[in-house]
């Protein structure tokens, strides 16, 4: 129950992240990190987090519905830049944002399916 807790605390805390980076006016790449399209691997590495960490959260929840649920969130979050200073809307961050979260779907349910099958002990 305690772990179960935690996990759900974690999940919050990261889409809070996401939300708070996603509507800064402005985000400042360090300098080690300006590598080309570096953005795109960050919203996919941020979203494909938050897949797993919401499918692990809310395992009463559908699967199907937490995807929808969080590509939701990242359109939501597109449009919201619209009125954010230094920000706009972007398809192609929101096609990163859809490629990490079903990247993290097959990858989640392929660890489950091929370690967990078999075993009644789950995360």
């Amino acid at each position: 129950m305690k772990q179960q807790y935690l996990i759900k605390s974690a999940a919050l805390i990261w889409l809070i992240t996401i939300l708070y980076f996603s509507l800064k006016p402005e985000v400042e790449i360090p300098i080690s990190l300006r590598i080309e399209y570096i953005d795109k691997l960050l919203h996919i590495a941020a979203y494909g987090l938050a897949t797993i960490l919401a499918l692990l959260a809310y395992k009463n929840v559908n699967q199907k519905v937490s995807v929808i649920l969080l590509f939701g969130l990242g359109f939501f979050i597109e449009i919201m830049q619209l009125f954010v200073v230094n920000r706009h809307f972007e398809l192609t961050d929101l096609l990163a944002n859809l490629c990490g979260i079903v990247l993290s779907y097959y990858l989640f349910n392929y660890y489950h399916q091929r370690y967990h099958s078999n075993n009644n002990n789950s995360i």
